[in-house]
């Protein structure tokens, strides 16, 4: 038996790098993986590797700052799979390195609202779907 084999995971930033990474070990343990990414490209191309794998997924693009939006694509995993069991805030971005001489402010509020609000946002969306089935 597979170690992951009945969960459901919803793995942020899916589409490359360690977001990538986790989502194929994930779904090569039998977790079905829901894969959010901003980038339709790479999203396509991981959720082509796992299905290729034979392991099952689905495809949510989103920019995890749209909050309607972020939840929007939680009920729809939970109506179609029944349940969230995993939580994998991986969705980060890191602008090129400045000084506080040269950055923009716009800058840094995207870097927090991806990297801090973002988190908060997907924890407090399934977390009452995690307590439901304790």
């Amino acid at each position: 038996m597979s170690l992951l084999a009945g969960q459901v995971a919803m793995i942020t930033g899916a589409g490359q790098g360690l977001g990538r990474a986790i989502a194929l070990e994930m779904a090569s343990e039998g977790c079905v993986v829901a894969l959010l990414e901003q980038n339709p490209e790479t999203l396509a191309q991981v959720a082509s590797e796992i299905r290729g794998r034979g392991a099952d997924c689905e495809e949510h693009e989103l920019d995890v700052t749209d909050h309607e939006a972020y939840e929007a694509v939680v009920g729809r995993i939970v109506e179609a799979r029944g349940k969230v069991d995993v939580l994998v805030n991986n969705a980060a971005i890191s602008p090129a390195y400045k000084t506080i001489l040269e950055d923009a402010r716009d800058d840094w509020r995207r870097t927090i609202a991806v990297n801090l609000e973002a988190v908060y946002t997907g924890s407090k969306l399934v977390a009452p779907h995690m307590v439901e089935r304790r």
